[in-house]
């Protein structure tokens, strides 16, 4: 009798381990194939807690219900951005198609001028001739290239709408969805879940307030600043350095290679001007802004976050690599907030 009691005590716990083992596993494979929705899930809370930074900033200035000041909000976004498209649109759509007949005439002066100055042949025939080119049997156009980055789950526009949704109705009504959320927590716990939330969200405020700040700095001193230069197109080569802020550490150099490349065709002087105009306001941003910035949010490692956006790449494209960096600060508030704090107490 007491050896059956003891085989059962002994299978019992056997198969409730195997099944949350078997849980985990269907948990992370749904994760991991729904990647896109999560990314988009997160990118929409972003944009909520965007709009509700502003909400609370009207809130403060005029008398208004909740509901009221945030359709104040957007629609002052809203008519702010079809203003600016309309203004800038004939003038970045010229540019840019000036930028796409430029930037390959850039690429061969640049080939041609590194060929006669090491003595070689052609880079573009070392490359068909050497081994590496067997690696790249099939090769695809840059436009197609560009356009499967930013092809998630429901395809660009589809994500787009999803993303606005998810942004807009959390925006709208936070507390009902953080009021349901909390309920599935247990009661003794909901008051540190609470303040874990807001703890989150005041990390993610004055993420999103540096980066705006940033952007904004980096693509007025970089327009100015090529356009003193002279560089064709500084226009729309400030708005890309602009937006590319947003991705630390890596969106810089994707930016600055366009604008060396313009001014490649003019001078290798003029190039060298260019990259030391980009080091420049870089060097603003990174030791100057940010640091002012990250007195209020925790500050994260720059090799860590290479790291995070090099694996976010890898595994979920040009999406997670753009929200590596507010992921990992999410990451590093739950650690400290689950772990270390809870340790030194």
């Amino acid at each position: 009798m007491n050896t059956q009691k003891n085989n059962r005590n002994l299978v019992f716990p056997f198969y409730r381990a195997l099944g949350i083992t078997v849980l985990t596993i269907i948990l992370l494979l749904v994760t991991w194939y729904a990647i896109d929705v999560w990314l988009l899930t997160f990118a929409g809370m972003l944009f909520a807690i965007f709009l509700r930074t502003l909400n609370n900033l009207i809130k403060s200035k005029i008398h208004l219900s909740d509901s009221w000041s945030m359709t104040l909000v957007l629609g002052i976004l809203a008519i702010t951005l079809i203003s600016v498209i309309g203004l800038l649109t004939p003038l970045i759509s010229e540019q840019i198609d000036k930028l796409s007949i430029e930037i390959p005439n850039a690429w061969i002066k640049l080939q041609q001028s590194l060929s006669s100055f090491l003595n070689i042949k052609s880079i573009s025939s070392i490359y068909h001739d050497s081994d590496l080119y067997q690696f790249f049997p099939q090769r695809k156009n840059i436009l197609n290239q560009t356009a499967n980055l930013f092809s998630t789950t429901f395809g660009f526009l589809g994500s787009i709408v999803v993303f606005l949704f998810i942004g807009i109705f959390l925006a709208y009504d936070p507390h009902t969805y953080q009021q349901g959320f909390l309920k599935l927590i247990p009661s003794n716990k909901r008051k540190n879940t609470k303040a874990l939330f807001e703890n989150l969200t005041l990390t993610l405020r004055w993420w999103l307030i540096g980066k705006l700040i940033s952007m904004i700095i980096v693509g007025i001193l970089t327009s100015f600043g090529l356009w003193m230069l002279d560089i064709p197109l500084a226009l729309t080569l400030g708005l890309l350095a602009a937006i590319l802020t947003f991705i630390p550490n890596i969106g810089p150099i994707f930016s600055a290679i366009p604008a060396i490349l313009m001014a490649l065709i003019q001078s290798s002087a003029i190039a060298f001007y260019v990259i030391i105009l980009y080091i420049i306001i870089q060097t603003i941003e990174s030791y100057l802004i940010t640091p002012i910035i990250q007195k209020k949010m925790i500050s994260l490692p720059p090799v860590l976050i290479i790291i995070t956006q090099l694996l976010m790449a890898l595994f979920t494209g040009i999406l997670g690599l753009a929200l590596a960096t507010p992921l990992l600060a999410v990451l590093s508030v739950l650690i400290k907030m689950l772990y270390i704090d809870k340790e030194l107490n």
